[in-house]
Parts: C-alpha cells; structure tokens; sequence
C-alpha cells in the first residue's frame, strides 16, 4: 500500500513541477461550443489516411486520436484547489480546439463538470472518454480536519453526453493496479487493486468491467504483481483484442482466451518481457537489447501468430507505434549537452535522449529519418509522454535547454516545457516538409 500511495504522489508532484515556454508560439483561440471553420495565421494541412491501428492495449497516454480529432488536458487538473483545465480536442483538419465540456458556461472547476479532478491518464475509445476521478469537495470529516475525496470511475459518452459513474472508492489504494487497459466492444479489461481482509495485503487481480452495467468480473484470484529491481510489474498483461479473441502474455508465452479468460490457447513461445503489440497481421515484439541496463531499450522483431517466421526488423528503441503503412520509432540516443546547476536534476550534467523520429514499413524496409532535432533545435526534444502521428504530422509535448549566458551550464531558469498549467502548447511536425507548427492552448 506504501508503494502505491508513493508512485501517486512522485505521479502528482512530476506533473506540478512543469514549466512552460511562450516563445514563438502561434496562438490558436479557444471557444466553447465553436464548430465553425476558422483561419489560422500559418495553418496549413495536407490529408493522410494513414493512422495508427486500433487493436492495441490502451495506456492512457496525454495525447490520444480519434475520428478526426486530438485529444489533451490543458495543463495539470489541480484536485485540490479547483482548477479550470479540461480535456479539450483539436480538429487536425481545420486547427479549432474546443473543450469536450459541452456546457459553453461550465468553469471546469467543480465537480459538475464531467472531467473536473481527472488526473490525465484517461482511455478513449467507441467515442466514450473512460478515467479515475479524484477531487476535493467541499464537504470535511466530522473531525473537521480530515477533507473528503470524492474518488471514482467515471465515463463519458460524447455522442450521447452522458455521464457514468460506474465505482466509487474509498481510498486511493483502489484507484489502479496499473495503467494499461483494453476496451473491447461494451468491456473494460483492467488491473483492479484489491485489498485481502484476512491478510491485509493488496493484491492486483485481472478484472473485467461491462461499461453499460457497471458489473464487475475477476479473472483471476492470484496477484498479478510483482517488483522487478524495486519497480512494479505484471507478470500476466492484457495485448490486444483481434476476432473475438482476448490476447496476453505471461512473459514467456503469448496466448489467447475468449471474453470470460476461457478456451485459452496459446500462440507463441519465448521471451515477451517488453512491448507487444499488433497490425493485425503480424505479432511484434521487442527484445531487450543490454540485460545490464535499467533501460527500455528493445530490438523489434515481428512473427505470425503461431510465432513462425520470426524476422528483425531492423528497429532499436524504447518506444514504437504501428499505422496502417509504417512502424514508426524514436531513436535511443543521447548527448550530454553541458553541466548542470539544476536543483533536483540528479546527474552532473544535461543529457538530451531521441533526437530522431524514424519510420519503416511493417517488414522493416525502407527505414528512413522523418525528422531530427538539429540545427537551431538540436536542444529541443519531446517530453515524457510519447508523441503520436497522426497522418502526415507528428504531435507532441516538448521541452528545449538554453544556455543563457553561454557558460556551458545550464541553470534552473535554462529549461523551458510545454504542458505546463497556463501555458499549454504542442509541437505539429509535418512529415512531409519538416515545417513546424505549435498549437496554443490558454
């Protein structure tokens, strides 16, 4: 329970500590409820089928797709003091941002609101935003110190505008295991954290939710966790949904069940520690490439479904997403770039890691660069989550250094990062021409 309550308050405190950047920025107004098309200074947009496949387990990342449309917070949602930030969606085509609040009155800032005290990890899929709730009210104890979460499992349907509460909590020790889920049809296949009375131990089992009831079903009565070098992991993972089949790994063999975890059947066998993933013609997979790291670090690799054929394809990274037409990757570079004098930093000097998107087909051919941070933006690169591509652009939060008196050590004033609360912004980078593009939001 220790553990838990620890990685939510590094998870709080990580996301206060970010700062943001104002410069060269092109502003994009925000309006509630505005659908109507309008011009941006410097706007442009070329259309690409292409877009990430959709079979693939769920991690609740900062920027999400769909149908059209980019989704993020603008800036930290702050449970305890009643901020206005909400999750908003910004039309990839036209430039307009608006929030997905449909109220053009609502503050944001108190829990009628449905996306007030949401924490940024939230799972997007069939149009419903799904995500754990955590915020202040105005109510205390009767001791008249001890303040009041109100702690929950909410979803949103944005075609139909409702709101679900599917599960309240009663502490923060219930609120996730871990943070990947799958959504398949009306289901929510998730990590549940579950507290055993007779031990009292918290125990994370497998766990199945049918998002129009709200009926809870476990699939498991054994603890999935475990610590690796003093970090959590589940040695048993959700992959992919494909043909009415639920996929998963217990690291050393890939296997299949139906919706109830009944008629396994397994796939493949060998070493799936590290990123599995799908196209829905071929299984990929990454190996770690240094035992001795305490890095991601993996080589991708992809087989059939009855793990033959398995080829490398080429791939080093820590990160990779699959579209329709290519795998795309970060490399897993680095460069000290100075010393520091950063409170809180933790090494003796500033190291800058992926400066380089690259991108191939799903059988490892044509690897070619989409872009590098050189030049007058060697310094820059994208921050924390992962960017995502969306046709022929590529999104991202980003941070950059700047040596402000040209001493070669950076300071605490040197860094600059988008996603902070007031001053929200997002990298657009066009595939194509390499021209960028940053999206503001207030």
């Amino acid at each position: 329970m220790k553990k838990k309550i620890v990685l939510f308050i590094i998870f709080i405190l990580s996301m206060l500590a970010i700062v943001s950047c104002n410069k060269g920025l092109i502003y994009l107004e925000n309006e509630n409820g505005d659908t109507g098309s309008k011009t941006r200074e410097n706007f442009e947009y070329t259309h690409s089928d292409d877009k990430l496949v959709e079979y693939n387990v769920l991690y609740g990342d900062y920027l999400q797709y769909s149908d059209g449309y980019l989704y993020f917070f603008n800036g930290m949602s702050d449970f305890i003091n009643g901020s206005s930030n909400t999750l908003m969606r910004y039309n990839v085509k036209t430039g307009n941002i608006t929030t997905v609040c449909p109220d053009p009155l609502c503050g944001h800032n108190t829990g009628d609101c449905p996306f007030f005290g949401t924490q940024h990890t939230y799972y997007l899929k069939n149009n419903k935003v799904s995500f754990n709730r955590a915020y202040l009210t105005d109510k205390t104890k009767p001791d008249g110190y001890t303040p009041i979460f109100w702690l929950g499992f909410v979803t949103y349907d944005m075609k139909a505008n409702k709101f679900t509460v599917h599960r309240r909590y009663n502490d923060f020790d219930e609120t996730g295991g871990n943070i990947m889920q799958l959504y398949v049809d009306n289901y929510r296949y998730f990590y549940d954290n579950v507290h055993d009375e007779k031990t009292d131990t918290w125990k994370t089992l497998l766990t199945r939710m049918n998002l129009d009831t709200s009926e809870i079903l476990r699939l498991s009565e054994d603890d999935v966790s475990f610590e690796i070098s003093g970090l959590p992991d589940i040695n048993t993972k959700f992959l992919f949904e494909l043909d009415s089949r639920i996929y998963m790994t217990d690291i050393n063999t890939i296997y299949s069940t139906d919706y109830e975890m009944k008629n396994k059947k397994v796939h493949a066998t060998g070493n799936f520690a590290f990123d599995v993933k799908t196209d829905g013609k071929y299984i990929y997979y990454g190996v770690k490439t240094d035992m001795k790291s305490a890095y991601k670090i993996q080589n991708v690799r992809r087989m059939n479904f009855d793990g033959t054929d398995d080829i490398d394809l080429g791939i080093v990274t820590a990160q990779f997403q699959i579209t329709d037409k290519y795998i795309y990757y970060l490399t897993p570079d680095e460069i000290a770039i100075g010393k520091s004098r950063v409170s809180g930093y933790g090494l003796p000097e500033i190291t800058l890691y992926e400066s380089e998107v690259r991108r191939c087909n799903h059988d490892g051919t044509n690897n070619e660069s989409v872009f590098k941070f050189e030049g007058d933006m060697e310094y820059y690169r994208f921050s924390g989550y992962p960017p995502i591509v969306i046709g022929n652009y590529i999104y991202g939060l980003y941070h950059y250094w700047t040596d402000s008196n040209g001493d070669g050590v950076f300071e605490n004033d040197d860094l600059y990062q988008s996603g902070g609360n007031g001053d929200f912004n997002i990298m657009r980078i066009n595939i194509q021409t390499g021209e960028i593009y940053y999206i503001r939001v207030d």
